[in-house]
């Protein structure tokens, strides 16, 4: 019964990990879209403001 409970928490150990990873991963991600987003919004507005001079 021991053996069954410490393969069960390994194996929660091991699901925790992974999920852990591909939450960074998607955060890590979305930090990126945001930052490209940002940077595209503001060649945007210099390219505007070029035009409105």
């Amino acid at each position: 019964m021991e053996d069954d409970l410490s393969n069960f928490h390994h194996e929660d150990d091991a699901l925790d990990r992974e999920l852990n990873s591909l939450v960074r991963e998607m955060e890590h991600e979305e930090a990126v879209r945001r930052a490209v987003i940002e940077m595209l919004v503001m060649l945007g507005s210099d390219a505007a403001l070029r035009f409105d001079v």
